[in-house]
């Protein structure tokens, strides 16, 4: 779905006020030609007061470039006069990956990363099956700035070249480990109590 100059997307997905909602099948590929700075995303999708729902079965790929294979942003705020706590809902059965090692793009991404989760207060739950790779040639998962609780159900793969499988933020955090799991690097949980 194009680009910018210093962006380049496979697919950007937005939902303005509702939920948002996106199957993948196929290949979404966002191939940066740019150099270092130009960031290459798979996919970006997102919303605000409304909840994610991601099912990957296929492939959500960036390559030559500094960025991400799939990552999920929800701006949760109010929905009239109550707050609305929005979920982000992850499954994947599939490729998920940016498998550059190096280079910071002008956005500050450094090197290649699986999922990067952004800004919501309201929890994520992410599962990767027994068939899902999660593939960061820096960090498998990045979710530094998130705020909310993460669960993560992992039976499959999860790879950070640059030492960290998964980075994740403030919120209280769970991993749970099932079935033949590989995971390539630190499980950092970042701050508050995780398990």
């Amino acid at each position: 779905t194009g680009g910018q100059t210093n962006h380049v997307f496979g697919a950007r997905v937005w939902a303005q006020g509702g939920n948002m909602v996106l199957i993948n099948r196929g290949t979404f590929k966002g191939r940066s030609w740019g150099g270092a700075l130009c960031q290459a995303n798979g996919v970006y999708c997102g919303s605000n007061v409304g909840d994610d729902w991601v099912v990957n079965t296929g492939q959500m790929i960036g390559e030559g470039g500094p960025g991400w294979g799939l990552g999920v942003e929800n701006d949760g705020s109010n929905n009239g006069n109550s707050p609305y706590i929005a979920t982000i809902n992850v499954l994947n059965s599939g490729v998920i990956s940016n498998g550059v090692t190096s280079g910071q793009s002008s956005e500050g991404i450094y090197g290649g990363m699986g999922i990067v989760l952004w800004v919501s207060p309201g929890p994520t739950y992410l599962t990767n099956t027994s068939t899902g790779i999660i593939y960061g040639g820096n960090m498998g998962i990045w979710a530094g700035v998130y705020d909310g609780p993460i669960t993560i159900y992992n039976s499959g793969v999860i790879y950070g070249g640059g030492g960290e499988a998964m980075h994740l933020g403030n919120g209280n955090d769970t991993v749970y480990l099932t079935g033949s799991p590989t995971v390539t690097g630190t499980m950092n949980g970042g701050n508050g109590n995780n398990s």
